[in-house]
């Protein structure tokens, strides 16, 4: 997909439908004539290499762990049903647990699935808003913050782009890196965790 006219050519969007390894409550923004070597080879080669910036939406999460854990395991089969067969059946690498978890789905009646999603977004509709996933039912990675933590966004800058971040960066970094997310490690342990390697086009 190329980006919308307020983006402009510089960038390139993607979304669950461009590109199936990607959630469907995520979206890509690409800068164009960049290009990432990520730090697994191995894993599954994307459609972009570009450098990217993610933007989530954001489901409201129950406060119990268990509750939350039980709304994942939905939220799961909710969004992997479009994929399941083809993942099922690939040689991508992953844990016995979730290929299997693939075979059932691909048999699962499509009214089923329905429920669990009816089940969720009425669930997500009697909760106060307090704690905040991302991705549906908070799917994505069990990250959970609060909603003071995010909301009112702010306003950041991504190669020009203006995007919206946490109102309150710093809780947010905390919560992801501890709290001396600021403080470099030493040389010989500065690696990155997603690329190996950043390029740009010459222009």
């Amino acid at each position: 997909m190329c980006a919308p006219p307020l983006l402009g050519e510089r960038y390139t969007v993607q979304t669950s439908r461009d590109d199936a390894s990607i959630p469907a409550a995520q979206t890509k923004i690409y800068i164009n004539g960049t290009h990432t070597r990520d730090t697994h080879p191995d894993g599954p080669t994307p459609r972009h290499d570009e450098l990217f910036v993610d933007i989530f939406i954001m489901d409201r999460v129950s406060r119990f762990a268990t509750v939350r854990r039980l709304d994942r395991i939905l939220a799961w089969f909710v969004i992997q049903r479009p994929f399941a067969k083809s993942m099922a059946a690939s040689s991508m690498s992953m844990s016995l647990k979730v290929r299997l978890g693939l075979r059932v789905l691909v048999h699962s009646p499509h009214w089923v699935i329905a429920l669990f999603r009816q089940w969720i977004d009425w669930r997500s509709t009697r909760r106060d808003g307090a704690l905040l996933g991302l991705d549906l039912a908070g799917l994505y990675g069990g990250f959970i913050y609060r909603h003071e933590t995010i909301f009112p966004l702010g306003e950041g800058c991504f190669a020009d782009l203006k995007v919206p971040i946490p109102c309150n960066t710093h809780a947010y970094l905390t919560s992801e890196f501890d709290s001396n997310y600021m403080d470099l490690p030493p040389l010989d342990e500065r690696r990155s965790k997603h690329f190996c390697d950043i390029s740009f086009d010459e222009t």
